[in-house]
C-alpha cells in the first residue's frame, strides 16, 4: 500500500513540474501577440471601453417613455363641506353639505414621453464622443505595450550579441593562453607575459559570465512584459541582422495625424465644443407628452366589490418647460467651455508640431545609425582577420605578447563600436516606431542567421 502511495506522489509531483514548465519559441510578432493575450492591463482597458459603451446606451435610453403605475388610497376622517348660497337650490338660507365620501381610491397608469429635450440630445453626443476617446486611449495603451515588448525583445537580442562577443573574446584569450603556456614551458616566453596572459583570460572569462547574467536579466524582463512565469523557457527566433530587412519608406505625410495622441486631442476638442453647446442649449424649452388612464372608487368604505362606484377617467396633454433665468446662472459655465475650446485648439496645434519634429528626427537618426552600423560591422569583421594573423604571428614567435595586446586593443575598439552602433540603431528603430505610432512586426524580423 505504501509503495502505491509513493508512486502516486511521484507521478503527481512529476506532472506538476511538467505542467509548470512551458517553452516558447518566439519571434517578435509572436512575443507581442502573447503579451497582448496574457497581460491583465489589456483586459482591464477593454472594460473601460465597455463602460463607456454602457454610458452611451444609458444616454440613448433617456428617450424611452417613462411609464409608472400609481395607487392613491385615502380615508377621509373629516369630510369637507361646500357652502351653497341661499336661493341657488331653492333654499332660503345658505346651507353646507359634503360632496365627498369616506373613502377615495385612485389607481392610475401614467406616461411621460420626451419629444424634444436638448439635454438628452447633447448628453448622447457627449457619451458617443467619450466612447471614441476611450477607444483611442485603449489603442494608445496597446501601442505603448507593444513598444515595451518590442524594446525588451530587442534588448535581449542586443545582450545575446554582447554575450556572443564576450565568448569570442574568451576563446581568443584562451588561444593566447594555450600558446603562452607552450612557449613558457620551453622558455620562449618570460614569466611576466605568461602571467599576464593568464590574467587576461580570467578577465575575459569574468566578462563572459557578466554578459551571461545580463542576458538572463534581459530575458526575465521580456518574460515580465509578455506576462509568463519566470520558470518558463523562452527562446528568441529572430535575429539582430534581420532588422535590416525593413526600413521606413521615408515618407512622413499624415504620420503625425495618425498618432493616437492627435486623435485623442481632436476628440477632446470636439468634446469641449459639445459641452459648450450643451451649456448654451440648456436654456432651450423642453417638450414632453403626458397621459394618464385611471379608475376611481368612492364609497363609504373599501368595499371594492361595489361596481357601481368605480368611475374610469383619462387625460392627455403637452408640457412645455421654458427656463427663464437659467443662462444667468449658467454664464460662468459657458465662459469656462469657451476658454477650454481655445486651449484645446492650441494644445492640438502644438502636439502636431511636436510629433512632426519627433518623426523627422527619428527618421534622420535611423538613417544615420543604419549607415554607421554598416561601417562598424565591416570593421568588426576585419578585426576577426587581425586575430587570425595575430595568432599565427604569436605562435611563430614573430610577435611578443605585448605586441599582441596592442592589436587586441584595436579589436576591442572595433567590438565596442559595433555594439554601440547596434545599440544606436536599435534605439533609432524603436524611436521611429514610437514617433509614428507604428509597430511593424508583420513580416518585419525574419531569421537570417
Amino acid at each position: 500500500m505504501k509503495q502505491l502511495q509513493y508512486i502516486f506522489l511521484i507521478l503527481t509531483f512529476g506532472n506538476t513540474a511538467v505542467a509548470q514548465t512551458e517553452t516558447f519559441n518566439l519571434s517578435l510578432k509572436q512575443a507581442i501577440e502573447l503579451g497582448m493575450k496574457n497581460r491583465d492591463d489589456i483586459r482591464s482597458g477593454r472594460y473601460d471601453v465597455l463602460i463607456s459603451g454602457n454610458d452611451l446606451e444609458k444616454a440613448r435610453k433617456e428617450w424611452l417613455p417613462e411609464i409608472e403605475g400609481s395607487a392613491d388610497i385615502r380615508y377621509n376622517t373629516k369630510l369637507s363641506k361646500t357652502i351653497v348660497p341661499a336661493g341657488v337650490l331653492g333654499n332660503s338660507e345658505p346651507m353646507a353639505f359634503s360632496l365627498e365620501t369616506r373613502t377615495n381610491s385612485v389607481y392610475a397608469l401614467n406616461l411621460v414621453q420626451p419629444i424634444y429635450k436638448a439635454e438628452i440630445i447633447n448628453n448622447t453626443r457627449i457619451a458617443k464622443n467619450n466612447l471614441a476617446i476611450e477607444k483611442e486611449r485603449r489603442i494608445q495603451s496597446e501601442t505603448d505595450i507593444e513598444l515595451s515588448i518590442t524594446q525588451s525583445y530587442l534588448n535581449v537580442l542586443l545582450k545575446e550579441l554582447q554575450y556572443k562577443l564576450a565568448k569570442d573574446n574568451e576563446l581568443r584569450y584562451g588561444e593566447y593562453l594555450r600558446m603562452a603556456e607552450g612557449k613558457y614551458k620551453y622558455g620562449a616566453l618570460v614569466e611576466n607575459d605568461y602571467l599576464r596572459a593568464q590574467l587576461d583570460y580570467q578577465n575575459a572569462a569574468s566578462a563572459t559570465k557578466t554578459q551571461q547574467q545580463d542576458c538572463s536579466l534581459a530575458i526575465s524582463a521580456l518574460k515580465y512584459q509578455v506576462n509568463v512565469q519566470d520558470e518558463t523557457v523562452v527562446t528568441l527566433t529572430d535575429s539582430l541582422e534581420s532588422v535590416f530587412s525593413l526600413m521606413p519608406s521615408g515618407r512622413q505625410e499624415n504620420q503625425a495625424e495618425s498618432r493616437s495622441e492627435i486623435k485623442q486631442l481632436l476628440l477632446l476638442k470636439e468634446n469641449t465644443s459639445l459641452q459648450l453647446k450643451k451649456a448654451q442649449q440648456n436654456a432651450l424649452p423642453s417638450v414632453s407628452l403626458f397621459a394618464s388612464y385611471a379608475t376611481q372608487f368612492q364609497y363609504e368604505n373599501f368595499d371594492y366589490l361595489q361596481r357601481d362606484w368605480w368611475t374610469p377617467y383619462s387625460y392627455v396633454g403637452l408640457k412645455i418647460t421654458l427656463p427663464l433665468t437659467f443662462n444667468l446662472k449658467n454664464s460662468s459655465t459657458i465662459s469656462e467651455y469657451r476658454l477650454k475650446a481655445k486651449k484645446a485648439g492650441l494644445d492640438l496645434k502644438q502636439k502636431l508640431s511636436d510629433i512632426r519634429f519627433e518623426v523627422s528626427q527619428a527618421l534622420s537618426e535611423l538613417t544615420n545609425s543604419s549607415h554607421n552600423l554598416e561601417k562598424s560591422k565591416a570593421n568588426y569583421e576585419l578585426s576577426k582577420t587581425i586575430f587570425s594573423s595575430n595568432r599565427k604571428q604569436f605562435e611563430l614567435g614573430v610577435f611578443q605578447y605585448t605586441a599582441v595586446l596592442e592589436s587586441e586593443r584595436s579589436i576591442a575598439t572595433a567590438e565596442d563600436k559595433y555594439i554601440q552602433s547596434m545599440y544606436n540603431y536599435l534605439m533609432a528603430r524603436y524611436n521611429w516606431m514610437k514617433a509614428t505610432g507604428n509597430v511593424c512586426v508583420s513580416g518585419w524580423l525574419n531569421k537570417t542567421d
